[in-house]
């Protein structure tokens, strides 16, 4: 058995994972009664990801009013983490300039590093390697997601689906160790 790898909106991750076409699935906690069970992995802050000569890039935090008719590259608004980020405008009362929705965050990153927007994305989403580009932590409120694995109750788990769910606990916690940091 092959492990396939596929980045979806998390209500079709749910859904398929449902129906039995995906073993698991990682994504946010599902809304509402289902027959999948939820192990959260690590609480992944979203940070605003700009180049390194973008007028922010030497912030050390920004709050989400801030972002007021900022030009922001996004993911679509079917996904949970947008819909996280919309709730998070609201309460601030914040309105960006939404100048391109992109479903994965490669291209995102590839985009703020060539033009003047900036991105929102979770922090450990940006690779260590990738120069030119800033971090900066948001607040005021911060937004923070929850993923976790999804597995149906009645389903029989193979060898290759704990395998690669022992992986993602170990990637999950690497991630949350590093972020600590040395105590």
């Amino acid at each position: 058995m092959i492990v396939s790898v596929e980045e979806l909106p998390a209500d079709d991750i749910g859904a398929r994972v449902r129906s039995g076409d995906l073993d698991l699935g990682i994504a946010c906690r599902p809304d509402g009664p289902t027959n999948l069970s939820f192990e959260p992995l690590d609480n992944e802050e979203m940070v605003l990801v700009v180049a390194d000569m973008h007028p922010p890039a030497d912030r050390r935090r920004i709050r989400m009013v801030e972002l007021h008719q900022q030009p922001l590259v996004l993911l679509p608004e079917y996904f949970a983490t947008r819909t996280l980020l919309d709730e998070c405008f609201r309460a601030s009362g914040a309105e960006p300039i939404v100048v391109a929705e992109m479903s994965t965050v490669a291209p995102m990153l590839g985009l703020v590093l060539r033009a003047p927007v900036g991105a929102i994305v979770a922090s450990n989403a940006v690779p260590a390697a990738m120069g030119g580009l800033q971090m900066i932590p948001l607040e005021s409120p911060t937004p923070i997601r929850t993923p976790g694995i999804l597995w149906r109750l009645d389903a029989e788990k193979g060898a290759p689906v704990h395998t690669f769910a022992v992986i993602v606990r170990k990637t999950a916690l690497g991630n949350s160790l590093r972020r600590a940091g040395p105590r």
